[in-house]
């Protein structure tokens, strides 16, 4: 929580870092599914990316749109990110590989 007047750019770059966060937790877990073959990690990447997802959509209180307000380009960037990752871990979470 932000106390007092907040400008776009310190209201956009705190919100940025709970996605952001979502976003390594994701690729981290990536990387410890894919050199373990644990099933485990792959769902807790998928959950990351979706919850990444879920957080950046630009309506209402959400961090998307405070990211939106303060700067379009690194919002587009890491919302792909996050269907990139969305999409990548959904197969394996459902057992499809």
């Amino acid at each position: 929580m932000v106390v007092g007047s907040v400008n776009k750019e310190t209201a956009g770059k705190t919100a940025f870092s709970g996605p952001l966060t979502n976003i390594i937790i994701s690729s981290v877990c990536i990387i410890i599914a894919a050199v373990t073959q644990n099933e485990f990690f792959s769902i807790v990447a998928w959950i990351n990316a979706f919850v990444a997802f879920l957080n950046l959509i630009p309506f209402g209180i959400m961090d998307g749109l405070k990211v939106f307000w303060w700067n379009k380009i690194v919002w587009t960037l890491i919302f792909v990110t996050s269907i990139v990752l969305m999409t990548y871990t959904y197969g394996p979470v459902l057992g499809f590989f």
